[in-house]
């Protein structure tokens, strides 16, 4: 990056190229921050994959450092919902599978920061929706793609997001319905329920 002309740093393509590398070593912070600059310039085009590329390295920088201590709950919880509206817009442009599920991915991010029952409750729905929508079009394209292997990790991604929104809506159906005393919602909860 250094040893680059400075007026390839102003270039969107070029930024996004390197937010992806960066992303792909782990860097999210530095990913998050060069695609940033990306969306901000004027010169050199930033593709639709870049913008997912740009949320997708939002939630997991914001993920890994609210964990790690670095950024409070709310800071992480800024970042994921400014995702969230990228990925909806990115929708709203073409639907693709891809960006359904992680746009389900990110709402399952949503649902570990948020406090309230009610919040968890419709961050959940709305991971269950993007998933359930997510595995029909992976489903559809292991019947016409011809990378049939790529549509099936698609589709079993899917479910797998759309199986663990349904078992953590479990405990705040029962909550809502006045049942109580459930164990809450944790993954941690979820791999003990696997476990036995």
């Amino acid at each position: 990056e250094k040893s680059m002309p400075a007026a390839w740093l102003e270039r969107g393509d070029v930024l996004a190229a390197l937010a992806r590398a960066y992303g792909e070593i782990g860097e999210f912070t530095k990913a998050t921050e060069l695609y940033q600059g990306a969306t901000r310039s004027d010169a050199g085009a930033v593709s639709l994959e870049s913008m997912k590329e740009f949320a997708n390295q939002m939630v997991r920088g914001a993920w890994k450092d609210f964990k790690d201590g670095k950024i409070k709950r709310a800071e992480a919880l800024k970042a994921v919902t400014e995702a969230i509206r990228l990925l909806e817009g990115l929708l709203a442009i073409g639907e693709t599978h891809e960006r359904r599920t992680l746009l389900a991915s990110t709402y399952k991010r949503k649902a570990a920061l948020v406090m309230s029952d009610e919040d968890k409750r419709e961050a959940l729905q709305n991971m269950l929706k993007h998933a359930e929508t997510a595995s029909r079009s992976a489903a559809r394209a292991m019947k016409s793609s011809g990378d049939k292997a790529a549509a099936r990790g698609a589709f079993l991604y899917a479910e797998n997001l759309r199986l663990v929104a349904q078992y953590l809506l479990r405990p705040l159906a029962r909550a809502t319905k006045g049942a109580g005393g459930g164990r809450g919602i944790s993954l941690q909860n979820f791999r003990s329920d696997l476990e036995r």
